[in-house]
């Protein structure tokens, strides 16, 4: 089975997105990686956006969910 693919949308600086990913310790305890391929990640406050994209490899872009396209 290949990678679930997800929308990451009012991403903030990423909590729901790291949880999905996997790939971490906290509190002593290791989450393994996940097979999930976050293909869109958008927020609208320009500091969370920063903080995400400091934080993960793919792109969190700034911009209102109102303003996406569809296609």
């Amino acid at each position: 089975m290949g990678k679930l693919k997800a929308l990451s949308l009012f991403s903030g600086c990423g909590g729901m997105d790291l949880g999905l990913q996997g790939g971490f310790n906290y509190l002593d305890n290791n989450f393994k990686k996940l097979s999930v391929d976050i293909l869109l990640a958008v927020d609208h406050d320009p500091y969370a956006v920063k903080i995400y994209n400091e934080n993960f490899s793919h792109e969190c872009i700034l911009k209102d969910v109102k303003d996406l396209e569809h296609t």
